[in-house]
């Protein structure tokens, strides 16, 4: 076997465990995609201002009151309750509505790039791309 056969070779087995390596990554990735659960708090604000849209506010003694401050304050375990189902309809009617989500899709679709990345140049070295497992 002469030299660039060994080199070839070589390079082959290196993309070979940088393939495996991300397809691994984005399995994780999928995974956790396909579990997420969103966190209340990215929605917290935008469910406060939709309960000041429809409560508005009080007024006593001459101090305003918005109807969120109110409910988060006086019972917070409603509050809490309220706002994760508030979150939980937000993330099923628009998943982009989620920062988290959003980050995890984007490292997703940067690894499934990768991914075909190595498989252009595991091929330009001749290795039959066929074989290769995919994150399915």
């Amino acid at each position: 076997m002469n030299n660039d056969q060994l080199d070839n070779e070589q390079i082959v087995q290196m993309l070979l465990t940088d393939y495996e390596t991300t397809l691994e990554d984005a399995r994780t990735i999928k995974a956790q995609l396909d579990n997420y659960e969103p966190e209340p708090e990215e929605y917290e604000e935008k469910y406060m201002e939709m309960l000041d849209e429809q409560g508005g506010h009080c007024r006593v003694e001459g101090q305003f009151f918005f109807a969120s401050d109110i409910l988060k304050h006086c019972d917070p375990t409603a509050f809490r309750c309220y706002l994760a189902d508030y979150a939980d309809s937000e993330f099923t009617n628009d998943k982009e509505s989620s920062e988290g989500y959003v980050e995890l899709d984007a490292e997703y679709t940067d690894l499934l790039e990768e991914l075909e990345s190595y498989k252009a140049k595991l091929k330009r070295y001749g290795y039959d791309i066929e074989d290769l497992e995919e994150v399915e």
